[in-house]
Parts: C-alpha cells; sequence; structure tokens
C-alpha cells in the first residue's frame, strides 16, 4: 500500500511538472509573439515619423509663395 501511494505522488509531481512546462512554453510564446509585433509597431511608426520629418525637413521655407493662385 505504501509503494501504491508513492508511485501516485511520483505520477502527481510528473503531471505537475509537465503542466509547468506547458505553462512555460505557453507562456514564453505569448511573449514573443507580443514582442514581436510590438517590434512591427515602434517600426511602422518609426518610419511614419521619418516620412513627416523629411516632409518637414524637405518643404520650401516660405510656402506660401510656392502655392498657386
Amino acid at each position: 500500500m505504501f509503494l501504491l501511494h508513492m508511485n501516485l505522488i511520483k505520477m502527481e509531481r510528473g503531471l505537475l511538472m509537465k503542466k509547468a512546462k506547458i505553462l512555460t512554453a505557453v507562456i514564453l510564446t505569448v511573449c514573443i509573439i507580443s514582442s514581436n509585433f510590438l517590434s512591427v509597431y515602434a517600426n511602422e511608426k518609426s518610419n511614419y515619423i521619418n516620412q513627416v520629418n523629411y516632409l518637414a525637413l524637405n518643404s520650401p521655407q516660405n510656402f506660401r509663395q510656392h502655392q498657386i493662385g
């Protein structure tokens, strides 16, 4: 009876370890996906800011002189 009890404890520990490994893998996957998403978002935002800066730096100094009409 004691050996059966010890085997059950080992099985429970094994299941807990397996659940912990799966949970760790899921958490790491979510972190990797979210960091990749944030990196892409930051890159797009940076490109937008660079485009605005380019237009601001390359626009005529006195814009009204260059308007038609």
